[in-house]
């Protein structure tokens, strides 16, 4: 029976790898505490370890088969063993097994030896216990795992420094046998052969949930890099993800035998070694999908888990080949391979340098980050003998490395540490960046501050998604997130190794004001604002409208400042102001959320507020952009011109125009139109009223059906008989309007979003009903609402459905532009016609 799974399916527009490991990761241990050192498994310690060969520094006797050592932060090894053997004639027991716990301080000072759980039993087959599986929670506890295979008890125990008991668990016919994994928040995810999870409150023992994946017998599990997906494997077949907090099943792929723990690599890519098939797989995390290629060959088996290092490389110990390979992750390109080194076998160490560290029969080898050796150190003291490595090797602080060996000719088993020998001892690497908050989905801007652990490290980052590098932004003050975006850090000191590159990514959803204006900062875009035309543009495009200059925003967060000629009435609204002061007026001030305006444009006034000042910085230290609404000032009430809404292609080729307004007839103005179809110019024959009151036709020489881009130049003629008018006398300004018409699904159901996705990050500040909207056959915009599921994807769904049978078209302005780096823009308006059908809702839309 499987228990505690969830069935999960999504429709998606395209295929996506969406990684779990995006966030900032949870700071690591100090010492390697834990199986393959830390909850992810990826054998990675953050220092340079031993450059040259190693001497033998203390070695102890140890009693019984040894298990996996780890390591306290204060520097205390510890290391179990179990001793089976049968009792003496005519005792209380046949079959006893001791399971032992040592502690050694770093200088192999041995701290105690005790006997923490004796198993005994009176079967006649005697099957031997194995030793602790042991890790150390956050809180300085000792966690050990063990399974009485004669009585069929699974047990789990919690012990403080000295091995005195703080509480412990006892589970009948459940063979508790995985190395437990331990989260930064103490909680401890153990598996059993039973196909069950286990997770427990690492400080009281209480079980917080336990799950049956099904399947065969279970290795291990392992944690995403956000530790809030927990996965695992087993040998039938099976791996899951199952949801850290309560069990749940996330998906399931059945064609992963393995028996070995799962490994997340640094990008979140899930690392699966396949023993049926001798291959190491890799998985999308999010789906349980291959990723391509999927497979990395392996030859003839795995002698561990793979090892990840920093630049996200897995180096694999292929034992029966007797061989070492790195392999890029997640596209599987083999970088090199090693081979000739006797038989590897467990998993290999990785440093900050990404050299490697790993055992081959009765040698401990180093490799550098290209596969060249380093140094190789027999372990067999005095060559008198045979020795071979019988746990996981591990690594300190200092780059000690510590295992236990056992030596065949004596069947003795001893607890080694093997460190510098006086010659170029190991090189610290800085800690991680930490960010706080950590990285997520925000309703309201962020102050995103970074720290390393290291004292007086130097924190570099970047928020275009580039690696940090010597030239990137030095953090000294707190970040200010105003809009979607990642964060990338790396920290250094000098005399130690840069720390690993740890990323944040913030998703920043602000309800958008669809009548308010986003302005970007005029020192990233060129941006600038013309209150007559009621338009943002860009001088770096050349302003061929030619726009007025009429506001800027320009600065960095410490002096944001507006140019125009301008005053401020301090905090108010745009109701209260009144009227425009006839002095006072300034051409750069400062600019200041919840602040109003006064602008002077020529002999006319414009009043302004700002709602919301996007404080996020650029690589120069710019702040991104302001949002703010305005109205015309005006004595006596505005004449409105009539306002172009809408310029199509009709159905036998011609071009209708739909204004706001009830127009006149436009007959002998067709001399005031150019227009161009597909770079080419289209004679305008006649203009013309249609039944439509509201919308005239240009009547055109050569029929444009099918075309792709559509400009429409009109020059407001100086006679009477040269000017579009309403049918009240208001005359049409000049204007141009250029799209690209695009092919859609032809039909749309009744309640259906748009899905639009980008090629790049999309600003979230040009993401408004001003630049993306639904217009009806009239020209009139529908009611809808804009959301930004991720960076590059916009979804526009209508607030009432369309009219089944209705046409509608699409509205993409080319005012829309990219997040990051120098500003990119559509080219051009985009126009894309459906034809509303009864429905439900579905996820389809175009790509741009």
């Amino acid at each position: 029976m499987i228990g505690k799974k969830i069935s999960k399916t999504a429709s998606v527009l395209t295929l996506v790898l969406v990684f779990l490991g995006v966030a900032a990761f949870p700071t690591m241990a100090k010492e390697w505490n834990q199986y393959l050192n830390g909850p992810q498994h990826r054998s990675y310690i953050n220092i340079t370890g031993l450059q040259n060969e190693p001497e033998l520094k203390w070695q102890y006797e140890i009693t019984g088969e040894p298990g996996n050592p780890v390591i306290a932060d204060d520097g205390t090894v510890y290391v179990s063993s179990a001793r089976n053997y049968y009792g003496e004639e005519n005792a209380a027991a046949k079959n006893i097994s001791d399971l032992h716990l040592y502690a050694f301080d770093k200088n192999g000072t041995l701290k105690f030896d005790k006997v923490l759980l004796t198993m005994t039993s009176n079967t006649d087959v005697f099957l031997s216990a194995a030793p602790f599986k042991l890790s150390i929670g956050n809180n300085g506890a000792i966690f050990a795992v063990s399974y009485d295979p004669n009585n069929r008890k699974g047990y789990i125990y919690s012990f403080d420094a000295s091995g005195h008991i703080n509480w412990e668990k006892t589970y009948d016919n459940i063979s508790l046998s995985g190395e437990p994994v331990i989260g930064t928040n103490n909680t401890i995810y153990v598996t059993a052969g039973t196909n069950m999870i286990y997770a427990f409150n690492g400080n009281n023992g209480t079980e917080y949930w336990n799950t049956d994946i099904g399947g065969g017998y279970l290795y291990g599990c392992t944690l995403s890099n956000d530790e809030t997906v927990l996965y695992a494997g087993n040998e039938w077949g099976t791996v899951k993800a199952i949801d850290a907090a309560n069990g749940n099943i996330i998906w399931s792929n059945n064609h992963m035998h393995t028996d070995k723990t799962p490994v997340v690599a640094h990008d979140g890519s899930l690392l699966i070694a396949n023993h049926y098939y001798n291959l190491l797989c890799m998985l999308n995390p999010a789906t349980g999908l291959m990723l391509s290629p999927a497979e990395l060959k392996q030859g003839a088996g795995l002698g561990g888990e793979p090892a990840v290092n920093q630049n996200n490389q897995a180096i694999a110990l292929e034992w029966k080949d007797g061989k070492v390979s790195c392999y890029n992750i997640p596209n599987g390109q083999q970088n090199w391979t090693v081979s000739d080194i006797g038989t590897p076998y467990r998993s290999p160490i990785v440093d900050a340098n990404s050299n490697i560290y790993f055992g081959a029969q009765s040698n401990i080898y180093a490799l550098n980050a290209a596969g060249q050796l380093l140094w190789q150190k027999s372990i067999i003291p005095n060559n008198d003998g045979y020795r071979y490595m019988a746990s996981n090797m591990i690594m300190n602080q200092s780059g000690s490395i510590y295992f236990a060996a056992c030596d065949s000719y004596n069947g003795k088993n001893y607890f080694v540490c093997y460190g510098a020998g006086g010659v170029n001892p190991p090189v610290e690497s800085v800690e991680a960046p930490v960010f706080s908050p950590a990285g997520g989905t925000y309703a309201a801007p962020q102050q995103v501050s970074i720290s390393s652990a290291t004292s007086g490290a130097t924190i570099r980052y970047t928020t275009d998604g580039t690696e940090p590098s010597d030239n990137s932004i030095i953090y000294t003050v707190p970040i200010q997130v105003g809009h979607s975006l990642t964060i990338k850090a790396k920290a250094s000191k000098i005399g130690m190794n840069d720390s690993i590159t740890t990323s944040a990514s913030f998703s920043i959803n602000i309800p958008v004001d669809p009548d308010a204006i986003v302005l970007a900062n005029h020192w990233i875009s060129g941006a600038a604002f013309d209150f007559t035309k009621g338009k943002a543009f860009s001088f770096w495009e050349g302003n061929p409208e030619q726009y007025s200059d009429d506001l800027e925003i320009v600065g960095n967060p410490a002096a944001v400042m507006l140019r125009g000629n301008l005053i401020d009435m301090g905090s108010t609204t745009l109701e209260q102001l009144i009227t425009p002061p006839a002095s006072g007026y300034e051409g750069e001030i400062p600019a200041v959320s919840g602040h109003a305006y006064w602008a002077k444009v020529g002999d006319n006034y414009y009043k302004f507020v700002i709602t919301n000042i996007d404080l996020t910085t650029d690589a120069n230290g710019n702040v991104t952009s302001m949002t703010f609404k305005y109205q015309k000032y005006s004595a006596v009430p505005e004449v409105k011109a009539p306002e172009l809404k809408l310029a199509e292609i009709t159905t036998k080729g011609d071009l209708s125009l739909i204004f706001d307004q009830v127009m006149a007839n436009p007959s002998g103005t067709h001399n005031q139109f150019a227009v161009e179809v597909d770079g080419s110019k289209v004679p305008v024959t006649t203009v013309e009223n249609t039944n439509t009151p509201t919308k005239i036709k240009l009547v055109l020489q050569n029929k444009v059906i099918g075309a792709r881009k559509v400009s429409i130049k009109y020059t407001r003629g100086e006679a009477a008989g040269e000017q579009i008018k309403s049918l009240d006398g208001r005359i049409v300004d000049s204007f141009i309007e250029t799209w690209e018409e695009w092919t859609g699904p032809g039909s749309k159901s009744s309640y259906q979003p748009w899905t639009i996705k980008f090629s790049l990050d999309v600003d979230p500040s040009s993401v408004n009903d001003n630049n993306i909207y639904i217009l009806d056959k009239t020209g009139i915009k529908l009611a809808a609402s804009l959301s930004i599921p991720d960076n590059k994807t916009v979804t526009l769904t209508p607030k009432t459905p369309y009219t089944s049978g209705e046409s509608y078209i699409l509205y993409i302005s080319k005012s829309v532009r990219s997040a990051v780096g120098v500003r990119a823009y559509l080219k051009e308006n985009i126009h894309m016609k459906i034809t509303a059908v009864p429905g439900s809702a579905a996820e389809l839309g175009c790509i741009i």
